[in-house]
C-alpha cells in the first residue's frame, strides 16, 4: 500500500486538528488552574474578614468585662492589647508550619492532579 499525495495531505490535516485541540485543551486547563486558585483566595479573603470582624467584637466584650471585673478599663485594654500582641507574635512565629504547609498543599493538589483520560 502506497501513501498518496491525498493520504498525506489527511494525515497533515488530522495532526494539525490535534495540536489546535491539545492547545485549546492546555488553555483550558490553564483557566480552571487560576479560577480554582483565585477562588481560594477569595474564600480564604472573605472568611478572613468575617473572622478578623467576629475577634474583634469578641475582644471587645472581653475588655469590658474584664475591665468590669478587674474594676480598671484601662488596665483592661493594656491587658488585652498584650494578649493580642502575644498571639500576633505566636502566629508569625509559626507563619511557616500554618501558611506554608496549606498553600504548599493546595497548590500541588491543583498542580498534580491526575490527568483526564483523552482517548475515549
Amino acid at each position: 500500500m502506497s501513501h498518496t499525495q491525498s493520504d498525506n495531505e489527511g494525515i497533515v490535516a488530522h495532526i494539525k486538528e490535534w495540536v489546535e485541540l491539545r492547545i485549546i485543551s492546555a488553555k483550558l486547563a490553564a483557566v480552571e488552574g487560576v479560577s480554582v486558585v483565585l477562588g481560594n483566595i477569595l474564600g480564604l479573603v472573605i472568611a478572613l474578614i468575617l473572622g478578623s470582624f467576629g475577634l474583634i467584637f469578641l475582644a471587645w466584650v472581653f475588655t469590658i468585662e474584664l475591665g468590669k471585673w478587674i474594676g480598671s478599663e484601662a488596665w483592661a485594654i493594656v491587658i488585652m492589647g498584650g494578649v493580642l500582641l502575644l498571639l500576633a507574635a505566636v502566629a508569625w512565629l509559626c507563619r511557616e508550619k500554618i501558611f506554608g504547609n496549606m498553600m504548599v498543599g493546595m497548590l500541588s493538589k491543583l498542580v498534580f492532579k491526575a490527568p483526564v483520560d483523552d482517548e475515549q
